[in-house]
């Protein structure tokens, strides 16, 4: 296997991976902030199947979905963020 046959698709996912950080910075605290992150989050979830964070993260993800189906629209972005960061780093 040689570096140019790795090297694009790591760029890619690493690219995918800091965009979806640096559109989660931006979500307002709201419902629709939280629907945002969620779809951020599961497409993270499909690109980094294997990550050895993958149980962590789907914990971050439940805890973001209860605080915001409760109205704690600014606790659940933290947790999708987190899971997020979860995601990317293994």
């Amino acid at each position: 296997m040689t570096l140019q046959s790795i090297a694009a698709p790591l760029f890619a996912v690493g690219l995918m991976v800091s965009t979806a950080a640096a559109y989660a910075q931006d979500e307002e605290p709201s419902s629709t902030g939280c629907l945002h992150m969620a779809d951020q989050v599961k497409s993270a979830f499909r690109a980094n199947a294997t990550s050895t964070n993958i149980d962590k993260a789907s914990e971050e993800r439940r805890d973001a979905a209860e605080a915001c189906r409760l109205g704690y629209y600014k606790l659940g972005i933290y947790h999708y963020k987190k899971a997020l960061e979860l995601l990317s780093a293994g």
